[in-house]
């Protein structure tokens, strides 16, 4: 019995090692601020790799990984960014009083709340097709049409565990940010999952 309890614990710290490491690689990554978005491109093919059981990376192939990929992920998340401002302040802009400017504001936050659905799995379309940012995109939005409960879990997910670690006391929120992204990759990764291959392909 106790043998079988120290070999459960042992591979616990063994998992929590794991997403220790790929956190800590993903932080290294976002340093340069710029290589942000292709630290996260890396996370997410890191996590796919760990999940079917291939062994990881070292920190010069992960560099390599990401130097390689920073002007496509850049542009994905300079275009999410854009798309993001244009639409908050069409929201506050001056709008006709009455039916009209009501029908405006629902018109605009329902295209902004779709792109919103869109950008998890945008990044990880860039991953996995590797056919640029429109493309990520593009593949992302019909996914999400297709899946919208998935997309919207993916979402909530992604910002519940944001939110749990800005609440969470400092210390513990330190060693937490290590394994969260690695953890969150997790969820969009298998939401994505539940759309059918051929259109994720296609």
């Amino acid at each position: 019995m106790l043998v079988i309890a120290s070999t459960g614990i042992f591979r616990a710290v063994d998992v929590v090692w794991a997403y220790a490491r790929l956190g800590l690689l993903w932080w290294l990554g976002c340093l340069p601020v710029l290589t942000a978005p292709a630290a996260t491109i890396w996370l997410v093919h890191a996590v796919r790799r760990q999940t079917v059981g291939d062994a990881g990376e070292g920190a010069r192939e992960v560099g390599r990984y990401i130097v390689a990929r920073t002007w496509p992920a850049l542009r994905l998340a300079l275009i999410h960014l854009a798309v993001g401002v244009y639409f908050l302040v069409s929201l506050n802009s001056a709008v006709p009083d009455g039916p009209a400017g009501q029908a405006i504001r629902v018109v605009v936050f329902s295209v902004l709340a779709t792109w919103l659905l869109t950008a998890p799995w945008s990044f990880l379309l860039l991953e996995r097709r590797s056919r640029g940012a429109w493309d990520a995109i593009r593949t992302s939005y019909l996914c999400a049409l297709r899946r919208p409960a998935a997309a919207t879990l993916t979402l909530a997910s992604l910002l519940a565990g944001a939110a749990l670690l800005w609440l969470m006391p400092a210390p513990v929120a330190l060693l937490a940010a290590l394994v969260a992204p690695p953890v969150m990759a997790q969820v969009p990764l298998r939401c994505l999952a539940t759309v059918q291959e051929k259109y994720l392909d296609e």
